[in-house]
């Protein structure tokens, strides 16, 4: 049997991650009402939370998930930012030396 690791891809890069966040929660059943939600109230498991990640980041972005800060993540709204900051570091690892 495989798992399936992404429902769907959801990386328009012109989408903001938040919005491409809360696709990605949809595709999975999971809809939260605001963004202070805690992942844990919306049954969100640690292989569940990686679907997630792997669904809106890009694959090709060459990002190092930190599992200390990632594991501090508890809302949504902080999953939010915690994307952002990844893609932004990916960004900035990938730009060519001036």
């Amino acid at each position: 049997m495989t798992i399936d690791s992404t429902p769907d891809v959801c990386r328009d890069a012109h989408q903001d991650v938040g919005d491409r966040l809360h696709l990605a929660m949809r595709r999975l059943a999971v809809t939260p009402r605001s963004g202070s939600d805690s992942l844990a109230a919306l049954h969100i498991d640690s292989l569940t939370l990686l679907r997630i990640i792997s669904a809106v980041l890009d694959p090709d972005a060459d990002i190092d998930i930190d599992p200390v800060s990632l594991g501090s993540v508890r809302t949504v709204d902080q999953l939010a930012e915690w994307l952002r900051s990844a893609e932004e570091s990916a960004a900035t690892a990938t730009e060519p030396a001036s």
